[in-house]
């Protein structure tokens, strides 16, 4: 951007560049607007960053959170060298000319609607110096001469025009529709050679070509001495997991004898878990959960099947629920090493506590809709009448909208009632005549909501004219769980059991079992989104035309309602993972015979946009208990953030989206808030110290 974000905010009704700013963002023809966010993995560091251009237009990069970590620069942040000093004093050396990988996202939303897109992801680290300096480390890479596509997404939306709209100017189809983004890295990067201070050198060898995808698998690794001799081989073999697409696997590391022989050694072997095998369309983008791992479904649409609860909406879609056997699939179980010895693990689906429950029941948003219309073409009185049950005292939120077209002598109306003496046969209006406009405070029973729509036939001008009667009603009931609880499986897997065997006699195995369930309520699982969870619907409007003839141009709200195969919330991620765990134990032995160690872990939530991963996991309190329950040991660790703005070491930078709430299609332009309402949704990146004290 030309200029930067206005960290004080926008005034678009007092200031007309402000206005048209956030008028092209809101209208997704604005510049790019969000920060970039970085990431390092170096010798005993790593972590993400930011940058901030200075006023001399070079840029300064921050970490997050915090550290004693120097990242210098450059000017052309694509092509250019970057240097990350760490707190020993030694240097790393990226990017530059011939160590920059680039990736080429090309999107296909349609027929002559194909949009590109090549930017370089990747700065690979050329060179390493000691902090004297009398000691370096090269690296040479071999760079492939085309383009490797290797994954294809796809996202999905369909949209609807709601119930209550004036068909006469609310000509919404239900529409479908979508989008292909095919990714792939032009200029990739194997490593070829890592070159000592010495001449020493280990020589990384291409293998044969993948079936997978168009690229190269690693053949072998050779250590070779300064003098030019074979100190070490190792040759690596692959099989692949085969669902009707294929699936690398690494099968064997095995070391081979020196002086051009193939006699074999030791070798290192890999096994997976393969049970419940399917097939998968071949670009493994349909059969997956809510956050992209694999649910072995058969779906033909990525958008969640969906049903609103007036009936007005329904859409057969795709199983997007967690699928805690095929999520294993393909995931490592054992590792044998070259002596005999082993380490097999067991994984399970991670699980999360979910909001809105209490461990029995949980409130379930209800909204119930109907509308009567009636045109030349009926014959009578158009009724919808719709049932709902109230099962606790509460606020119950009713929104009407009556809709004459101007005719005075009309029967359209919205009203209550409610069963007598509990037969619902013969219905009673609802005591005091209420009107039907916002919250209205009901007692726990059951209600009948009636629209009623008619007017004189003759007094419509045409046949496409209607009048008609529109509710809604949104309250909540509890509904109970099962014997879970609150807990639901979640993204992704995590360890279950580690058994470390030397090969010889199992008595000496080490076993090592985990447990994510909250300590006091071993029930509950500890585990947590750092987000939101999935939601695919959202509700929308935009405004019509109807130039009257008397009264001018007037704006009809058409009310929308919309589906996607993208999430509407970001459920963030802690340190990779999408669960984090606020409580885990370890059982030493099989079930503990040996005793086991508690750990409690810092978690605090994503706010909106505002990423708190820096502030996730870091270790609160640790016990060891033996056997029988008695602490033999126990920690706390005290921890400082300094999070403030005035604190040292702190920064920040900014981000905005915009988005349009409503937005007239008489006076698009105006600046009154009543016809014209814009939002500005900040976006906050911090750089801030936290560290442990003791």
């Amino acid at each position: 951007m030309n200029e930067p974000i206005k960290e004080g905010g926008y005034q678009p009704y007092t200031n007309n560049a402000d206005w048209d700013f956030l008028d092209a963002l809101a209208s997704g023809s604005g510049p790019d607007t969000q920060p970039d966010i970085y990431s390092f993995n170096v010798g005993g560091a790593s972590g993400k960053f930011f940058l901030k251009k200075r006023p001399d237009g070079s840029f300064r990069a921050y970490t997050i959170p915090y550290q004693d970590v120097k990242i210098e620069v450059p000017a052309n942040l694509a092509g250019g060298e970057w240097k990350i000093t760490l707190p020993d004093g030694s240097q790393y050396l990226f990017g530059g000319v011939g160590f920059t990988e680039s990736t080429d996202v090309t999107n296909e939303s349609g027929p002559g609607s194909i949009q590109a897109e090549i930017y370089v992801s990747a700065w690979y680290v050329k060179k390493m110096i000691s902090a004297n300096g009398d000691d370096e480390i090269s690296f040479v890479y071999q760079s492939a001469t085309n383009k490797i596509d290797y994954q294809t997404q796809y996202s999905e939306s369909k949209s609807y025009g709601l119930p209550g709209n004036n068909s006469g100017f609310c000509n919404t189809p239900n529409t479908y529709s979508i989008s292909i983004n095919s990714i792939g890295v032009i200029g990739r990067l194997h490593i070829k050679e890592i070159i000592g201070q010495t001449g020493h050198k280990i020589v990384f060898e291409e293998g044969a070509s993948r079936l997978d995808y168009s690229d190269k698998v690693l053949g072998r690794i050779k250590v070779i001495s300064n003098t030019g001799e074979t100190v070490k081989t190792c040759e690596f073999f692959y099989q692949y997991l085969n669902m009707g697409k294929k699936f690398l696997q690494l099968q064997r590391i095995q070391e081979v004898s020196n002086l051009g022989t193939t006699d074999e050694k030791g070798a290192y072997e890999f096994k997976y878990f393969a049970e419940g095998l399917g097939t998968i369309d071949s670009t493994f983008s349909r059969s997956i959960d809510h956050w992209g791992y694999y649910n072995g479904a058969n779906n033909t649409s990525l958008i969640p099947a969906f049903t609103s609860t007036d009936g007005s909406i329904s859409y057969d879609g795709g199983n997007r629920e967690v699928n805690t056997a095929k999520t294993k699939i393909g995931v490592m179980t054992e590792m044998r090493n070259p002596t005999g010895g082993k380490a097999i693990f067991d994984w399970e689906a991670n699980t999360y506590q979910y909001t809105g429950c209490d461990g029995t029941l949980e409130n379930r948003a209800i909204a119930l809709q109907g509308q009567a219309s009636f045109g030349q073409a009926d014959a009578v009185k158009q009724i919808v009448q719709k049932k709902f049950v109230i099962d606790t005292i509460q606020y119950v939120r009713f929104t009407t909208t009556i809709n004459t077209q101007g005719i005075t002598d009309h029967e359209c109306s919205v009203t209550l009632w409610m069963p007598q003496q509990g037969d619902s046969t013969g219905l009673i209006a609802y005591p005091g005549n209420i009107s039907l406009a916002g919250d209205v405070y009901l007692q726990p029973g059951t209600y009948y909501i009636r629209a009623e729509a008619w007017v004189p036939p003759v007094a419509l001008p045409d046949s496409q004219t209607e009048v008609s009667a529109y509710f809604k009603v949104e309250f909540s009931q509890k509904t109970l769980l099962g014997t879970e609880g609150c807990t639901k499986p979640g993204p992704g897997l995590r360890i279950a059991k580690v058994v470390m065997s030397d090969g010889l006699n199992k008595g000496n195995d080490l076993i090592k079992e985990y447990r994510y369930n909250q300590f006091n309520n071993p029930g509950a699982s500890s585990g947590e989104l750092p987000g939101d969870p999935p939601t695919y619907g959202r509700k929308g409007q935009y405004a019509a035309k109807n130039v009257h003839s008397v009264l001018g141009c007037l704006d009809v709200i058409c009310q929308t309602f919309s589906l996607s195969s993208s999430s509407n919330a970001s459920s963030g991620y802690t340190k990779g993972s999408p669960i984090g765990y606020r409580e885990v134990a370890v059982l030493h032995g099989e079930a503990g015979i040996n005793g086991y160690t508690q750990h409690e872990f810092s978690f605090v939530k994503d706010f909106g946009s505002l990423d708190n991963d820096w502030k996730r996991g870091h270790l609160l309190r640790q016990r060891t208990y033996d056997v029988r329950g008695r602490v033999l040991q126990a920690s706390e660790n005290f921890y400082s953030i300094l999070g403030a703005s005035a604190d040292i070491n702190y920064t920040h930078t900014y981000g905005v989206t915009a988005e349009w709430r409503k937005r007239s299609a008489c006076l698009p332009d105006s600046r009154n808030t009543a016809f014209n309402l814009i939002i500005e949704k900040p976006i906050t990146i911090i750089s801030a110290w936290h560290r442990m004290d003791r």
